[in-house]
């Protein structure tokens, strides 16, 4: 067992310092330095210069994990051609393991579409050679949520359907208030007052307390599993050697049914030795491979307790927004992940294609569920929370970069604007509320956080300054810009995996508008996410079709503010290029051409987005 003890005082200085001047000289001396050599395209070879660091990383770890299956099926070989007949003893022995180590898989959802879920659900069957068990987790015991219980019947004929009556998070909270407070304590009706409560308490007790309500609740999970037989079943059938047990509670949320899953995963390493659990969405669907190649590459280093694959989208075929959104996933993203990853440091595990060390998951899941910020409990930031909280504990996250999970993804704009918008909140949140992340972590951990999270806050001031009073605070250079897409396209078609089959010309198209598509709101949803930080809807619908017929909802005007917001934003950019023509046209006219371009797109972009 590895141990992560905390690391010294001097060696947090030392990397916060680090990490401050590396900053520094990024930012202030080679870029100012560089404003009439090309600032982007600078700072986009720093960018691709980490990503690739991460790719060669992910390169290597695929290497070693080829090279320890051809050796185990080496000595396999020469095992079978000691019996007489070794095709009995192939059977015997069942299918080749290509992970290496066995692993749980955790799903869940909430009143998802079927044919989707059906087809998530599918992609496990014979593409995971070391699952031994599937864990299904519904978030609701309603007659719309048991049709998502149907569809995991109907699929696996075998699974064991398994009712909760309390969910596995509300007993451990429960209980944790129970041995901290006493019998005599009555929780507030307001969740976050509640939380707020027991996070005030002295650190020992609340250890103490989670300790004590954790062992309680894997106790009552145990029971469940052992009660159904989950530790006697070696397996489906030939068409599914694995066993699926699928979970249904009480309507709570997301954070929720991974806290179960999460629960059944600690039980069946305590009984069974699994290691290893990969975490996806009802919605997400796995390629050949990637799942076994991911627990794989993640058992060859005992420090890593998180990982996570490169993200592309299964329905960019659905509408223009889906097929920029899809190139922008295998470009702008994987950036993002890349840089982090460079020095396995990676802040956000992506909800479809999280996998994690047990062990690393037993030691922070409680805390990860018991989370507020500000005295509110947090809701729309699981993903990347779960990611800090591992972070925080020393474990390395990692980057498969050369692996692919397919999500689905919004097709209208309105509700990309709100996936973005969430996305943006738990990226501040986490960056402005755990800075010790980056100090354990080092300087390039560091510098890609501030990067990230406050160079669009930087950007929209410096471009609303220049909508203005057309001070700019850089030299503009079309060659800068050109070089940046360029390069950023050239790299993401020759080395970041993709899934579409389109033709290279097309694919360089997608590559070059997707930037635009992905960066030009960017600023603006930044600098819109903070003042919005604590909002804690998640702002979408649920894609069950009853549950469509059922609401009528028009995301748009519940979304109002958000909307108003980003259509102000790109008003602000078309003033900003109407103010650039008007300054080689019409000098004398630059405030008006500014002006009237902005009410012009304002208005426009906003009634796109509220129309029916």
């Amino acid at each position: 067992m590895i141990s992560n003890p905390s690391l010294q005082a001097s060696r947090l200085w030392l990397n916060s310092i680090g990490g401050f001047l590396l900053y520094f000289v990024m930012f202030f001396l080679i870029r100012r330095a560089s404003f009439n050599v090309l600032p982007l395209t600078l700072d986009t070879a720093w960018q691709v210069l980490l990503t690739e660091i991460s790719r060669q990383k992910s390169s290597r770890m695929l290497r070693r994990l080829r090279e320890r299956i051809d050796d185990r099926r080496a000595g396999y070989t020469k095992e079978a051609l000691l019996y007489e007949d070794p095709k009995a003893f192939h059977r015997r022995c069942g299918r080749e393991n290509l992970a290496g180590v066995s692993y749980l898989v955790s799903i869940v959802g909430y009143r998802e579409e079927e044919d989707l879920f059906r087809k998530a659900l599918q992609t496990y069957r014979h593409s995971c050679t070391g699952l031994t068990t599937m864990f299904v987790a519904v978030d609701g015991d309603a007659a719309l949520d048991l049709e998502m219980v149907a569809t995991v019947q109907q699929v696996y004929p075998h699974a064991k359907i398994i009712p909760l009556k309390e969910p596995f998070s509300s007993m451990a909270q429960r209980l944790a208030e129970l041995h901290a407070f006493g019998p005599a304590y009555c929780p507030p009706v307001s969740e976050h007052n509640r939380l707020d409560d027991f996070n005030s308490l002295p650190l020992a007790v609340r250890e103490e307390a989670e300790a004590v309500a954790m062992r309680q609740v894997t106790g009552e999970a145990h029971r469940i599993l052992e009660a159904n037989g989950a530790f006697d079943d070696d397996g489906g059938d030939d068409e599914t050697p694995f066993q699926v047990i699928c979970f249904y509670q009480p309507h709570g949320g997301k954070k929720d049914v991974i806290f179960t899953n999460a629960v059944l995963g600690v039980v069946m390493k305590n009984i069974l030795g699994v290691e290893y659990i990969w975490t996806s969405d009802s919605d997400s669907v796995v390629l050949e491979g990637t799942v076994d190649k991911t627990m794989g590459c993640m058992a060859l280093d005992a420090g890593v307790g998180g990982s996570c694959t490169s993200l592309g989208v299964h329905n960019p075929d659905e509408s223009i927004v889906a097929a920029l959104t899809s190139a922008a996933y295998w470009s702008e993203l994987a950036y993002s992940r890349g840089q982090s990853g460079a020095v396995g440091a990676t802040d956000c595990q992506p909800g479809p294609c999280a996998s994690f060390k047990i062990e690393a998951l037993a030691e922070v899941i409680f805390k990860w569920y018991t989370q507020t910020m500000l005295g509110r409990k947090t809701i729309v930031n699981d993903d990347r929370h779960l990611t800090t909280c591992l972070l925080l504990r020393g474990w390395r996250v990692t980057f498969n970069t050369n692996l692919l999970t397919l999500t689905d993804t919004p097709t209208t704009a309105t509700s990309l604007l709100i996936q973005q918008l969430r996305w943006a909140r738990a990226a501040y949140m986490e960056t402005l509320a755990y800075p010790l992340v980056y100090a354990i972590h080092g300087p390039i951990s560091f510098y890609c956080a501030v990067n990230r999270a406050y160079a669009p806050v930087g950007n929209a001031v410096l471009i609303l300054r220049y909508a203005l009073t057309g001070q700019s605070a850089w030299r503009m250079s079309l060659v800068d810009v050109c070089l940046r897409l360029a390069i950023c396209a050239t790299y993401n078609l020759n080395f970041l995996p993709r899934q579409q089959s389109s033709k290279g010309a097309l694919r360089m198209l997608l590559a070059v508008s997707s930037q635009f598509f992905y960066l030009i709101p960017m600023p603006g949803i930044g600098l819109w996410s903070c003042f919005t930080l604590m909002q804690g809807s998640w702002g979408n619908q649920m894609r069950s079709q009853q549950q469509k017929a059922a609401e009528e909802r028009h995301l748009g005007r519940e979304n109002l503010w958000s909307v108003l917001a980003i259509s102000a934003w790109l008003g602000i950019v078309a003033a900003v290029l109407a103010r650039c023509c008007a300054a080689s046209f019409y000098p004398a006219s630059q405030g008006f051409c500014a002006a009237y371009a902005c009410v012009l797109v304002t208005v426009s972009i906003a009634w796109l987005f509220l129309r029916r």
